[in-house]
């Protein structure tokens, strides 16, 4: 048998705060990029004369 001990966690005063800017998220925009770019899409749908392209998983 084996025993790990580590000692034990403390606190600290800090009289610094830190923040982070985190910007809006535009996800959606680059996904409709992504679609009006039909870049990567491996399988092609044909609906009605209108294509789809998608990934094939």
């Amino acid at each position: 048998m084996e025993i790990i001990s580590s000692p034990p966690a403390t606190s600290t005063n800090s009289s610094r705060l830190h923040s982070i800017d985190v910007p809006e998220s535009d996800i959606g925009a680059h996904f409709g990029m992504l679609l009006e770019k039909e870049e990567g899409s491996d399988v092609t749908f044909n609906v009605r004369g209108v294509k789809f392209h998608a990934l094939h998983e």
